[in-house]
């Protein structure tokens, strides 16, 4: 049996391929155990500037206009009631994050790929694009499992090529690929199925006269092929690692485990987890 589909897990997503790499019991414990991880300041900040990027880009916004966007998002995310310190701070630097994310949008159009912004179809979830692939793991008819993702943005120009885009805001622009973004970066590209361009937009709070407030990075076919590459070896792994046990109690106990990494920065211990999902589970059988 596919051991992905006997765990209840029916497709795959760059993000979820990149948690397992990352520290496969937070893995476990958020697609087995059904843990939900705290989403932070950091989350909202992004969801809100590519809210108000589409505002600007497809909506007719101005730059304030859009700014406003991001800041009414992003108080609906974090709640009437939070004020913390890092929240604030984010909170407060969201119109830097839209003015620079614009500014790197219009270089990208001027200065990098001239074509056409495309408008995600009626009615797509999430508004964007979504691409998605089977990738097999093993040597069965059954062995593959679909690994799907959305689109930021997509270009069209009249030779019939596209280019993707995806934003990311950071208070730090980076000069190369991360493993993380790469390995995304790279399955955008075969997924989409036409060999497009892909660029990572990075956009910063730097106010003006700052150097560097945003850069656009380009895939190259190198990190392409080793990315794509590790990513089909991450997916056989975790085919293999599922394979070890149909319990993912069992598994959650037997997996190498390292708190120190960001994915469990404030969140309960695997400890915790593995013992309040064991003792729901009980309850419900008892109550059926």
């Amino acid at each position: 049996m596919n051991p992905f589909h006997h765990h209840g897990v029916t497709h795959l997503s760059p993000s979820s391929v990149n948690m397992f790499a990352g520290s496969s019991t937070a893995w476990v414990a958020r697609y087995l155990l059904g843990y939900k991880f705290s989403v932070g300041p950091a989350a909202w900040r992004g969801i809100a500037v590519e809210d108000a990027l589409s505002a600007w880009m497809f909506n007719g916004a101005d730059v304030q206009a859009a700014a406003d966007i991001a800041l009414k998002k992003f108080d609906k995310m974090k709640g009437g009631i939070n004020f913390d310190d890092a929240v604030e701070k984010e909170r407060e630097r969201l119109y830097r994050y839209v003015v620079n994310a614009v500014d790197a949008i219009i270089e990208f159009e001027t200065e990098v790929f001239k074509g056409q912004r495309q408008q995600p179809p009626i009615g797509m979830e999430k508004g964007q694009f979504s691409v998605g692939l089977p990738c097999r793991f093993g040597e069965n008819p059954q062995d593959k499992i679909d690994v799907i993702g959305y689109l930021d943005f997509l270009y069209a120009n009249d030779a019939n090529k596209n280019a993707i885009v995806d934003l990311k805001t950071t208070a730090r622009i980076p000069s190369e690929w991360s493993p993380a973004h790469a390995m995304q970066a790279s399955f955008y590209k075969r997924a989409h199925g036409g060999d497009p361009d892909v660029y990572f937009v990075y956009a910063s709070p730097k106010e003006d006269g700052k150097p560097k407030p945003f850069h656009i990075l380009k895939l190259d076919d190198e990190t392409y092929n080793r990315e794509l590459g590790r990513m089909k070896d991450s997916i056989k792994r975790m085919a293999n690692c599922l394979r070890l046990s149909e319990d993912p109690f069992v598994l959650a106990d037997a997996l190498p485990h390292d708190e120190s990494t960001f994915y469990w920065k404030g969140e309960k211990s695997l400890t915790q987890i593995v013992e309040e999902t064991k003792t729901a589970t009980l309850k419900s059988m008892k109550e059926k």
